[in-house]
Protein backbone atom coordinates (compact mmCIF):
# COMPACT_ATOMS: atom_id res chain seq x y z
CA UNK A 1 0.00 0.00 0.00
CA UNK A 2 1.54 3.37 -1.08
CA UNK A 3 1.32 6.41 1.30
CA UNK A 4 -1.40 7.96 -1.08
CA UNK A 5 -3.16 5.30 -0.57
CA UNK A 6 -2.80 5.21 3.14
CA UNK A 7 -3.50 9.24 3.04
CA UNK A 8 -6.63 8.88 1.13
CA UNK A 9 -8.39 5.90 3.28
CA UNK A 10 -7.19 6.91 6.85
CA UNK A 11 -6.22 10.81 6.51
CA UNK A 12 -3.33 12.63 7.61
CA UNK A 13 -2.98 11.96 11.27
CA UNK A 14 -3.26 8.48 10.50
CA UNK A 15 -0.84 8.44 7.70
CA UNK A 16 1.64 10.35 9.91
CA UNK A 17 1.27 8.00 12.70
CA UNK A 18 1.87 4.43 10.37
CA UNK A 19 4.86 6.22 8.89
CA UNK A 20 6.54 6.84 12.25
CA UNK A 21 5.68 3.12 12.99
CA UNK A 22 6.83 1.73 9.99
CA UNK A 23 10.11 3.86 10.78
CA UNK A 24 10.56 2.86 14.46
CA UNK A 25 9.59 -0.63 13.50
CA UNK A 26 12.63 -0.69 10.70
CA UNK A 27 14.68 1.31 13.48
CA UNK A 28 14.36 -1.37 15.84
CA UNK A 29 14.96 -4.66 13.66
CA UNK A 30 18.60 -2.56 12.36
CA UNK A 31 19.47 -2.31 16.07
CA UNK A 32 18.53 -6.13 16.64
CA UNK A 33 20.29 -7.06 13.39
CA UNK A 34 23.28 -5.22 14.75
CA UNK A 35 23.22 -6.59 18.30
CA UNK A 36 22.81 -10.18 16.98
CA UNK A 37 26.11 -9.39 14.94
CA UNK A 38 28.04 -7.93 17.51
CA UNK A 39 27.50 -11.13 19.34
CA UNK A 40 28.17 -13.58 17.34
CA UNK A 41 31.19 -12.24 16.66
CA UNK A 42 31.82 -11.95 20.83
CA UNK A 43 31.07 -15.48 20.77
CA UNK A 44 33.00 -16.96 17.44
CA UNK A 45 36.43 -14.42 18.38
CA UNK A 46 36.19 -13.22 22.09
CA UNK A 47 35.79 -9.51 23.97
CA UNK A 48 39.36 -8.62 22.37
CA UNK A 49 38.60 -8.68 19.06
CA UNK A 50 34.44 -7.75 19.86
CA UNK A 51 35.89 -4.04 21.03
CA UNK A 52 38.36 -3.49 18.19
CA UNK A 53 35.54 -4.54 15.71
CA UNK A 54 32.39 -2.71 17.69
CA UNK A 55 32.36 1.20 18.59
CA UNK A 56 30.92 -0.47 22.20
CA UNK A 57 32.44 -0.53 25.56
CA UNK A 58 32.90 -3.80 27.35
CA UNK A 59 30.04 -3.55 29.52
CA UNK A 60 27.71 -3.32 26.60
CA UNK A 61 29.24 -6.70 25.29
CA UNK A 62 28.87 -8.62 28.43
CA UNK A 63 25.26 -7.30 29.08
CA UNK A 64 24.03 -8.01 25.63
CA UNK A 65 25.73 -11.65 25.62
CA UNK A 66 23.54 -12.20 29.02
CA UNK A 67 20.28 -11.53 26.90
Amino acid sequence: MSYIQIYHKIGAKGAIKALQKAVAESQISQEAKYRKRVIEHYQQFGLASTLDAYAISRATVLNASKV
